[in-house]
């Protein structure tokens, strides 16, 4: 399955990169309610139909611009979540921290985190290539990762995204950010959970309801294959996938002392 992500990925990669950063056209609100830009819209058209006439297997695909479709014939045998432009905003302005991302579930197994069985996370301008088979570990380019072992909070570097359209959110957050000096933001969320993954970030954090099964579900379980510890921010594994319209709370750490240190501050808002 890993092949068939890496081919596709070339492809999206070849298309971003030169007349891809020109379609950027609003062409409609996707189900999501966003606004679809035509490179987004392309890049999602290019995965599916290659996805139809390569795979040797039905597959069951979740997408944020078309919904949810079947593509082949038979009995599907995994169920894919893709997002084809992560960091479509930065990608708009030529901020280059962009990847796509692509996670296979084994037909009817529970969408979760913990069901994935195979991950694909590429930057684009970076051609950093972080894949993922369930069991097997998580590599960066074929070099195995390893979670951060930095326990103390002061001394993390963590990726948050605490900023949303209601004063709650950064309230929320606050208590952490009283004791967090290094913190970073990058608008791509799949790389930046693989970042925790090979341990260039500490930690990554989302609470504002709005983060998304296609922005985690390949990158997350590479956190978990590389030491590193993934739940909401009560402490409790990720609830199941219903549709891609649904936000989640998300804490990745790269080991549980760390992790802890940050829940305590959001027990006084569960």
């Amino acid at each position: 399955m890993l092949t068939y992500f890496h081919e596709i990925y070339t492809k999206v990669a070849e298309y971003l990169t030169t007349t891809g950063q020109f379609d950027t056209q609003i062409i409609q609100v996707n189900p999501k309610g966003d606004q679809t830009k035509a490179f987004d819209y392309n890049t999602e058209a290019m995965i599916l139909e290659y996805f139809d006439q390569q795979l040797p297997f039905a597959v069951n695909v979740l997408t944020e611009e078309r919904g949810e479709l079947t593509l082949g014939t038979g009995n599907p045998e995994y169920t894919i979540i893709i997002d084809p432009v992560d960091g479509s905003d930065n990608f708009t302005r030529g901020l280059g921290m962009t990847g796509f991302s692509v996670a296979a579930v084994p037909a009817g197994e529970t969408l979760t985190v913990d069901n994935v069985k195979y991950g694909f996370v590429g930057h684009l301008f970076l051609k950093k290539i972080f894949t993922f088979e369930k069991g097997k570990g998580a590599f960066c380019n074929q070099e195995k990762l390893s979670t951060s072992k930095e326990t103390r909070l002061q001394n993390a570097l963590v990726s948050a995204y605490i900023v949303g359209q209601k004063a709650e959110h950064l309230t929320k957050a606050y208590p952490l950010l009283q004791h967090t000096t290094k913190m970073r933001c990058f608008g791509s969320a799949a790389y930046e959970v693989c970042q925790v993954a090979a341990g260039g970030l500490d930690a990554y954090i989302d609470v504002r309801n709005l983060c998304t099964p296609e922005n985690f579900m390949a990158a997350a379980p590479m956190v978990l294959e590389a030491g590193g510890i993934v739940t909401d921010e009560r402490g409790e594994a990720l609830a199941p996938i219903e549709k891609l319209d649904y936000g989640y709370n998300v804490v990745m750490s790269g080991n549980r002392a760390l992790h802890d240190a940050i829940l305590q501050y959001f027990s006084s808002c569960t």
